[in-house]
Order: C-alpha cells, then structure tokens, then sequence
C-alpha cells in the first residue's frame, strides 16, 4: 500500500485501525511496513543528501531487537549489571579514542544529542550553582546565560526552556567567514552579560555543526572558558564519531 505525502489520505489509511476488534498480528506488521515503506522519506537511499542519518545494518537492527526484548532496567546497577557493565565499558573505550584516562571516564548513552546537550546544562549549572539542584533558579543570585554559535543546532533553545533559565538566556554568537564562532564577539557577549548582572555559566563549542559539518575553534574556546571560568561543552553529536580517530 503506497499512500502519497497526503495527510487526509494518510490519515485515512492509519485511521481505519479503530481498535474495535483485536487483528492479526501478521497482517498489521505487513500493512504497517507498507505504509512506512510508502509514507516515508527513506534517509538511507544512496540518492539522499538531506540530514546525516546513518544507514542501519544487521548488527543495528539485532541490538535494537535485543534491547527491546530484554529490556534492561538501568535505573539502578542491582536491577541489570550486564547491561550496566556493558555501557560503562564502551563508554571507557570511547573515551579512550578520544584521549581521556578510561578510568575518568562516566557517563551514560542518550536517545540523541538533544538529550545528550539537556544532560549538559544541567551539569553546568549544578557545578556553578550547586543549590540548584535542591533549591531551583530561584536560589540564584541572577540569570544564567549561555552560548552558543548561530550555526549551531536550535535544541538550545528548547534545552533553555525546559530547565527554566528561559529562551532569553540563550546568546546566540555570530560566525565568522569560515562559519566557526567568533571568539571576539563571544567575548563581548560575556563582559556585556556581565556587566548587566547577568550570569555567564556555560559556552557550547560545536564539533560538526548541522548545516555545514563547520567545528567551532575548540582549543581557543577551552583556554577562553578556563581564563573566564565558564563550563566549556562540546557538541560533538555529529562531528565527534569523525573528529575521534
């Protein structure tokens, strides 16, 4: 069943499951391939050029299937060690190939990089305001603010909606000509901030950005983040796996 990018006929066809009466379980799973067979744009044809979405193999397919079928609980060690062990081991080798000590490695896999950059502001402002996290934003002495390049992914704005330092937080710095962050507008930003009270906590190189493949100057933005005291974050969720090796 080919149904065309047409959302009343699509609709149609995904509406005419009306959950009345119990259906086989075969003839669902073929109905619903056809339907993402004919109602999808297909990422991994060799002919795409759109977004970065990587081709799935067999080996992909069976951890899924594997995942899904034992379904580890990783909210605690005690609940599923293998699979616990399993993440921190991979997580060390990673952190290996990217020049880390494994044994200072920690972390955790994320459902993508939104989640991953979520998991880093809050980090940045607990390590900046460690009372945040028991006591809020309202604990703090003055809005946070980060930064970010232009050509950065937007999820930053999203990310500061959700942790409640506000979509005004996120400071947005021009690019250059080589569409890399500029490290002098930066700095403005941040006396800028600064000087109206605001409270500069974090800055967001990007390694890989999503329009351009573009990596932000990493080193100069470290040396930058140490001499201001500011939480320097990678954003490698694209650019990292081809920056590691």
């Amino acid at each position: 069943m080919s149904i065309p990018a047409d959302p009343g006929r699509l609709r149609a066809a995904v509406g005419a499951y009306d959950f009345g009466e119990p259906a086989d379980p075969a003839a669902v799973l073929e109905d619903v391939a056809e339907l993402l067979r004919g109602g999808t744009v297909h990422t991994t044809h060799p002919r795409y050029f759109g977004l970065f979405n990587p081709a799935p193999t067999l080996l992909g397919v069976v951890g899924e299937t594997l995942a899904a079928a034992f379904n580890p609980q990783l909210a605690a060690w005690s609940h599923a060690p293998a699979a616990a062990e399993i993440e921190a081991h991979l997580l060390r080798f990673l952190g290996g190939r990217l020049g880390y000590p494994a044994e200072a490695v920690a972390g955790s896999f994320t459902s993508g990089g939104a989640e991953a950059n979520l998991t880093a502001v809050l980090l940045a402002l607990t390590k900046a305001w460690p009372e945040y996290g028991t006591a809020g934003l309202r604990a703090l002495p003055g809005r946070p603010v980060l930064y970010a390049s232009a050509e950065s992914h937007l999820a930053w704005l999203k990310i500061a909606h959700g942790t409640g330092i506000g979509r005004e937080a996120v400071r947005l710095v021009p690019v250059d000509a080589s569409l890399r962050m500029d490290l002098g507008r930066l700095a403005d930003l941040v006396a800028s901030d600064r000087e109206a009270g605001d409270l500069p906590f974090m800055v967001v190189g990007t390694a890989g950005t999503t329009g351009a493949g573009v990596i932000d100057p990493l080193p100069e933005l470290a040396a930058f983040c140490a001499e201001q005291g500011l939480w320097l974050h990678a954003d490698a969720a694209y650019g990292g796996a081809r920056t590691s090796g």
